[in-house]
């Protein structure tokens, strides 16, 4: 499993959970400075982001998921190309 990485105070650690049938997910975990509780980077219990996918979602101000499933490059690449859709703004 790739290792974890940190980016503008944002530290990425994934935890691994092997269940009874073997089957391997992840759980990815972001620590931020300053906050006492980690974020959950939603992305697919079955990858990890690389770094430049990490870099990116910090960047976009750690978006949630922003369709029926976890994100993925191509949603990170919208959100950078087209803004978070209406309903997913916190705003």
């Amino acid at each position: 499993m790739q290792p974890g990485f940190t980016y503008k105070g944002h530290m990425y650690v994934p935890e691994e959970d092997i269940e009874p049938d073997e089957c391997r997910k992840i759980m990815h975990f972001v620590t931020v400075s300053g906050q006492e509780e980690p974020l959950l980077l939603s992305w697919s219990p079955y990858s990890t982001p690389t770094i430049e996918d990490f870099i990116l979602w910090v960047d976009l101000g750690c978006p949630g998921r922003i369709t029926g499933g976890t994100l993925d490059r191509q949603d990170l690449e919208r959100i950078k190309c087209e803004g978070l859709p209406a309903s997913r703004r916190p705003w």
